[in-house]
Parts: C-alpha cells; sequence; structure tokens
C-alpha cells in the first residue's frame, strides 16, 4: 500500500505517494549501521489519548485529531511527566514503525560530542577541529574550535539546498550517499571559508557531518557504537535503531548530519533524558552541565531571532531554541515535517513524524508550533 522507493537518487525527491513507505525503510535504502539497544526496555506509564482539544491557526480552529492530516503526521507522541498522553499513528505506521529522522539526527550527534568531552576524548568545546581531524588542515575548518561547528557558525562555504543544482548539499547527497565517488571526510575537507568563525550561523547537514568525524576519529569507536554504549543500550529503548552510512561495512561513517531511524517512543525517551538534565532514573547519562549549555545559545549570532528574518528561534549545540528564561523549550527539528520538542518547565516532551511533501513548509512549522501551545495549555 505505502511503496518504497528503488532508485537512492529518487529519495529526496520521491513522489507524495513513496514518502510514507521510503521514510519507514531509510535504512534499508542505504547502508546502515545498527544502533544496539539494551536488555531493559522502560515501558513507559500510559493514560491514553486523552487530550481531546483544539487549537488555532492562522484564525481557524482545529482539533488535534485533524492536525494527523492537515500536517501529513505519521507519528504523534506526547508525554507529560514522564507518561503517555497522547500517541497516534497514520499513513500505515505503527508503534513498531522505524521512522528516519533527518536533521533530528543532528541533534544526537551534538549530544554525543558532549559525551566525548565528558568522557575525557575531547578536552572541551574551545578545541580545535584539526586537532582530531588533521586531514582537514588547509581546509576552511582549519582554525574553526568545535564549538563554533556545534552552532554552525564555522564560516566555511556550504549551501544547503534540497532540489538539485551546484550547492554543496548536492555534491554531498549526489556523491557520499548516491554515486560514493566521495567519502564525508574527503568532501568536507576540501571546502573553502566564506567568513570569519564564529560571526555567521549558516545551517549544514555537512557541518553536523564533520562533528560526527571529530566524534568517531576522537574516541575511536563508531558513532553507532558510542551511540550505543553510552545511551541506547543505557534508557530502555525498545527496538535496535540504525544510522545511515558513507559506505558498506566497517568502512563507513555515518551521516552525522542526520538520517538515524528509529521508533517514535524511542524518540520520546531520548526527548525525556534532555528533559531530566541527562539523566535516566536518577542516574548520570550525559555529563553535567551539558543540557543547559548545548540548548541555550550563548552567542550574538544564534540568539532567537536573529538565524533568518522574520524566523522567532534560534540555535545552540545542533538544538533550535525558543525565547525565554532557563527553562525556554528547545527542539530537534528534521526536514520533511520531524520534530522533537522539550518543554522543561511544562516537563513535556512531543515527538512527531511526518511527510511533508516539501522538505520545508513554513507555514506547517508554525502550525505544529500553535498545537504545541494548546497542548502545554491543556496539560498545564
Amino acid at each position: 500500500m505505502f511503496p518504497v522507493v528503488k532508485n537512492r537518487a529518487d529519495f529526496l525527491i520521491a513522489d507524495e505517494k513513496f514518502q510514507p513507505g521510503s521514510y519507514r525503510h531509510t535504512h534499508e535504502i542505504f547502508p546502515s549501521r545498527i544502533i544496539k539497544k539494551g536488555t531493559h526496555v522502560d515501558m513507559l506509564s500510559y493514560a491514553g489519548n486523552d487530550l481531546d482539544i483544539e487549537y488555532s491557526h492562522k484564525g481557524e480552529k482545529h482539533h488535534i485529531d485533524e492536525f494527523m492530516a492537515l500536517n501529513k503526521t505519521t507519528g504523534f507522541l506526547v508525554i507529560k511527566d514522564g507518561v503517555i498522553h497522547y500517541e497516534n499513528y497514520a499513513f500505515g505506521a505503527t508503534a513498531d514503525s522505524l521512522f528516519t529522522s533527518f536533521s533530528v539526527g543532528k541533534s544526537i550527534t551534538g549530544t554525543l560530542v558532549g559525551m566525548a568531552i565528558g568522557d575525557g576524548y575531547i578536552k572541551s568545546v574551545n578545541d580545535l577541529l584539526v586537532k582530531f581531524l588533521p586531514s582537514y588542515k588547509g581546509s576552511g575548518y582549519d582554525g574553526v574550535t568545535v564549538k563554533q561547528a556545534l552552532q554552525m557558525s564555522s564560516g566555511v562555504r556550504f549551501v544547503e539546498e534540497y532540489a538539485g543544482g551546484e550547492s554543496e548539499f548536492s555534491r554531498f547527497f549526489d556523491n557520499c550517499l548516491i554515486n560514493r565517488t566521495e567519502s564525508f571526510s574527503q568532501l568536507m575537507s576540501s571546502l573553502q571559508r566564506k567568513h570569519e568563525p564564529g560571526s555567521v550561523f549558516n545551517y549544514s547537514t555537512g557541518e553536523s557531518t564533520v562533528l560526527g568525524d571529530l566524534v568517531n576519529k576522537a574516541t575511536g569507536k563508531t558513532l553507532s557504537g558510542y551511540l550505543s554504549e553510552k545511551i541506547w543500550s543505557k534508557i530502555g529503548m525498545e527496538k535496535d535503531a540504525y544510522w545511515v552510512t558513507d559506505n558498506e561495512g566497517d568502512q563507513g561513517l555515518e551521516l552525522g548530519g542526520g538520517s538515524l531511524s528509529t521508533t517514535l517512543r524511542d524518540y520520546g525517551r531520548f526527548g525525556l533524558l534532555m528533559l531530566n538534565d541527562g539523566k535516566y532514573k536518577g542516574k548520570r547519562i550525559l555529563p553535567e552541565g551539558w543540557v543547559a549549555e548545548a540548548t541555550t545559545p550563548d552567542a550574538p549570532q544564534v540568539q532567537p531571532g536573529k538565524l533568518y528574518e522574520g524566523y522567532p528561534l534560534g540555535y545552540q549545540y545542533q538544538w533550535w531554541t525558543f525565547p525565554g528564561d532557563k527553562n525556554h523549550p528547545y527542539v530537534a527539528i528534521g526536514v520533511h515535517g520531524q520534530f522533537i520538542y522539550i518543554n522543561p518547565a511544562e516537563k513535556l516532551v512531543i515527538a512527531k513524524t511526518s511527510v511533508w511533501p516539501m522538505p520545508e513548509d513554513d507555514d506547517k512549522e508554525m502550525e505544529t508550533y500553535d498545537l504545541f501551545a494548546a497542548i502545554e495549555e491543556a496539560l498545564h
């Protein structure tokens, strides 16, 4: 009923009828590495689908159940105080489906950088990338710190356009994931600088993959193995996950810019880890202080409202941030409508997967935030 694209080159430009199936089988379409879960599954408490609420968007009211169709949502999960209050699937998806994250995976890569710092593999976010990535010497990344890359502020030229053409992203997708003529490292270490490091925010899937390369080289471990060892096997995940790589077998490097595949509830469990300041059942998993540092913008170019004209969010260490005090919400976002939204003040996690026809849709994104706000009010 929901066909899957057979040609990898068609993945990003797939007709709408191919999106639901393809986004649930991304780990089979592209070479991928397994992320092993642990032996314990945290069976989340379940309050049932008791969110009988409406939200307003552009002056029109809609019910939360309408949102599934209006926003082409394949999965929607609401966890308040550690309890599931709403869980719904569409377009053939179920609780067992593995949904690709797209750029939600960037937030997980950023978290692994924090783990590597906490474990002593990296001294601090002020270390230079080339300390661990000597093949990047002489490139635009020579002289760039870990922090500047985490904030998408390296100054390296990378045009993020998904519609083909001559952009760096097109070269990245075609050469590294389709034709295999370059590795992620080869491509990214060939790019040059456009701005002074730390001065300009420039969203770049390639930049996140440089961070993945950093974790790989600093730890001597695959991203998937390190993620499994430090997080996935520790916090009660219910299914193994998968991460797309740039080559088959042991030689491939994971796409640090995204494209993990996991269940909706496991996205929610990762959100709960962040919500609980990096702790799971009272045991510290993430380094102390990392969650606050990773989600609080501390440079002028990444403050809320400064990224793009008319766009309200800010950015920090691979997380998008909302305005507010120390308990401000923050969110992981992937193209075609993927979200992990975390509101510490409300002890709320929302995970959403989608099949938006276009990679980016400002109206659908703002409608999603309108619903999130209505949920916060209803469960307050």
